[in-house]
């Protein structure tokens, strides 16, 4: 039964994410019929380019302000980390009630 046309821009939006999602709960193939598995931790993969996109940002901050402003922002981002540690463990922390 064809749909009838919506009366808002925005509902041609929706007509459209309607009409892709009835197509794809259709389909079968290799991806619907393989089991779901575990994934690839890229925890590490994601740290090391953090750092690496980090040390070019200050040494480009280096270049352009000078090691003060390296100073200042290391210093920032030392303090940033240590209170997301101090709440990362406040949150893990037992609440003791009476």
């Amino acid at each position: 039964m064809p749909e009838t046309a919506p009366q808002t821009p925005g509902g041609y939006l929706q007509a459209g994410f309607r009409a892709m999602l009835r197509r794809a709960s259709e389909r079968t193939g290799p991806m619907r019929d393989r089991p779901v598995t575990r994934v690839e931790d890229y925890t590490r993969t994601c740290l090391v380019l953090f750092f690496v996109n980090l040390f070019w940002i200050l040494v480009a901050v280096m270049a352009i302000f000078g090691w003060p402003a390296v100073l200042v922002i290391a210093v920032a981002l030392h303090a940033a980390i240590g209170r997301l540690g101090r709440r990362r463990e406040a949150d893990a922390a037992p609440v003791l009630r009476d």
